[in-house]
């Protein structure tokens, strides 16, 4: 069988590890969320959530836009794969260690004491692992070996999960004991991901030469202002609305989002696979799977409109009875935002990254002025509409 007549197939296996992956994510996510909803409250599960966004955002940082940016170079062939690896892991320790010193004097003047230390230790342990299991994960994603990426993801999944239920049965989950089993889910992932990273460079280059260092350089600079712009866009509304309304709001908008966001999963398990097929293939070919992301993501928003009210309060508590509105005023800018999605994985798989951090960057603005406009004046439904403005805006100049 020739290699065009096989891709259709490779691109289905592809789908179905994606998407088996990140719903094993999104499943393990789910249960996470109302574990830490009932076993910390709507503040401590706000602090986990600002730490986690902290984390993350520096993962980003330290990760060099290796999702976006690898399978391009991966494609030029100028540099070897081992190689290319080596500079990602050598600059990420760098950007880490820049990020613990400013998370540690940029805390400690702030004096956020309900979480400096928790933050501090996290980002000399749970920050490394992320972002090295990023990288990992990357190069497995560039070689399409999802499959791998299946068994990593669902392991982590287990040990995070199993651990949180292991804190909530023995009372003894605080904000610090949630991060740990975070990371240890994390770490898990990662012992799974090692062996086939070594598979995948073995017989390349592992010398990190100034070429390719400059190279990973020039690539992280045109894909880091888009993802990280990407991120800011879905979670910078976390430390707004923590500033202006406190903890509280941000433990029931988070539950809000992580609902809402079950809408990106469609999107999301087909761009992953349109990415690294765009770098090797070029265009086209893709209009059908487009057309059921559409389908499924209009069908998931219908029902979560419906359920809202009911799922909230048996699920997650009475407590967040508030995420419910918020909920809903997120669903139309989450199925923009799905769509973008496909967009701009594409056009990333074939290296054009402009689009990428502009339309993400103007929704970071958009949503920062409507977040400053709203949140005051309708709280955690402010933080909703200003979400889905800058969602929309996103997507608009896409």
């Amino acid at each position: 069988m020739s290699a065009s007549a096989a891709e259709p197939r490779k691109f289905t296996r592809d789908v179905i590890w994606v998407a088996a992956s990140l719903v094993t994510f999104a499943v393990g996510g789910a249960v996470w969320a109302v574990l830490t909803a009932h076993g910390l409250g709507t503040g401590g599960r706000g602090n986990l959530n600002l730490i986690g966004t902290a984390i993350t955002l520096a993962a980003l940082a330290c990760g060099l836009g290796a999702n976006y940016s690898l399978p391009s170079l991966v494609r030029e062939d100028r540099f070897s794969t081992g190689s290319l690896v080596v500079s990602l892991l050598t600059l990420g320790a760098v950007v880490n260690g820049v990020v613990v010193a400013v998370y540690a004097s940029v805390g400690y003047t702030l004096t956020i004491q309900a979480i400096y230390m928790i933050l501090v230790v996290a980002s000399v342990t749970l920050l490394p692992v992320s972002w090295a299991k990023t990288i990992a994960s990357a190069l497995l994603s560039t070689v399409r070996d999802f499959k791998t990426l299946f068994f990593a993801s669902a392991l982590g999944q287990v040990i995070q999960v199993g651990g949180g239920a292991l804190l909530l049965v023995t009372d003894r989950m605080t904000v610090a004991t949630a991060v740990g089993a975070t990371t240890a889910g994390a770490a898990a992932s990662l012992v799974v991901l090692g062996p086939h990273l070594v598979q995948a460079v073995r017989g390349t280059s592992l010398r990190p030469s100034t070429t390719s260092l400059r190279r990973i350089g020039r690539a992280a600079s045109g894909a880091m202002p888009g993802v990280l712009g990407q991120s800011l866009n879905y979670r910078l509304d976390f430390f707004v609305v923590a500033a202006l309304s406190g903890a509280e709001a941000v433990g029931i908008y988070g539950i809000a989002v992580i609902v809402a966001e079950l809408l990106f999963y469609p999107a999301l398990i087909v761009s992953q696979v349109l990415l690294p097929r765009a770098a090797q293939l070029g265009s086209g070919g893709a209009e059908p799977a487009y057309r059921i992301v559409v389908a499924s993501t209009l069908a998931i928003a219908a029902v979560l409109f419906v359920a809202a009210p009911s799922l909230i309060r048996h699920v997650f508590g009475p407590g967040f009875l508030e995420a419910s509105p918020a909920l809903r005023a997120l669903l139309p800018g989450l199925i923009c935002l799905a769509l973008w999605q496909l967009a701009t994985f594409e056009l990333a798989g074939r290296g054009k990254l402009f689009l990428l951090s502009a339309s993400a960057l103007t929704g970071v603005a958009v949503t920062l002025v409507a977040d400053l406009v709203l949140v005051p004046r309708y709280n955690v439904r402010g933080a909703a509409i200003a979400a889905t403005l800058g969602y929309l805006a996103t997507a608009a100049v896409v």
